[in-house]
């Protein structure tokens, strides 16, 4: 009687274990990690992958991306995350990347910097961001307006840019966090005349514009 008992026990640990362990582990047997509320980027030698809200923009750049200048060879690629949150990013070349995430009403978002990508390193890494409310950056840029060719104000290794004939930018649908704002003017298509670079600007709080202004130095 007592090993019949034990034997109905054990048969009811086996198949209820499986549903607790998915249950408080979080995990989502259609692929991946379980997120709500923020983006999950998992990488593999030159494969990544990762999880977001459904229907999220998955923006990713090398470091050296400038948005508006392809001639520099930079990597840029868009998808969107599927109806259970998934996306990948397959054959990416070596190098390091940075990554937005965008959730489909533009309200929130989250950046996640200097991803390594190596062939070589077959050693699965991960790393979990929330998600944020989106702010912009914005100010003015004193530039030469009588030359007829915008100035390009922009985050560097970031799809995120402003092309202005006036004396005001903005870039919007930021995510909070630290970047490198530069701009530069041409006065042809060939010769770049004016250019500046801001380390470290930081917008620290969701949701707010953060007022940057800008004066481009000639380099001739």
């Amino acid at each position: 009687m007592i090993n019949r008992a034990c034997c109905t026990i054990y048969i009811l640990f086996l198949l209820l274990f499986p549903a607790l362990f998915f249950c408080f582990c979080g995990i989502n047997t259609a692929g991946g990690f379980e997120t709500t509320n923020g983006v999950r980027v998992t990488v593999c030698a030159d494969n990544l992958r990762g999880k977001a809200t459904p229907g999220s923009q998955i923006i990713i750049c090398d470091s050296s991306f400038i948005s508006h200048d392809l001639s520099l060879n930079s990597y840029f690629g868009t998808v969107y995350a599927d109806q259970n949150g998934d996306f990948k990013f397959n054959s990416l070349r070596n190098g390091r990347y940075n990554l937005v995430a965008r959730s489909e009403d533009l309200k929130k978002g989250a950046v996640i910097t200097n991803i390594d990508i190596d062939k070589l390193n077959l050693l699965e890494r991960s790393e979990y961001v929330e998600f944020l409310g989106l702010g912009s950056i914005s100010g003015e840029v004193v530039h030469d307006t009588t030359t007829g060719q915008p100035c390009i104000v922009y985050i560097k290794g970031m799809a995120i840019f402003d092309s202005t004939y006036t004396y005001n930018y903005r870039l919007p649908n930021v995510p909070p966090g630290k970047y490198r704002i530069q701009a530069y003017q041409k006065i042809n298509r060939d010769v770049q005349i004016f250019f500046t670079s801001l380390d470290s600007v930081v917008l620290m709080e969701s949701g707010n514009e953060t007022g940057i202004d800008i004066v481009l130095e000639s380099i001739e």
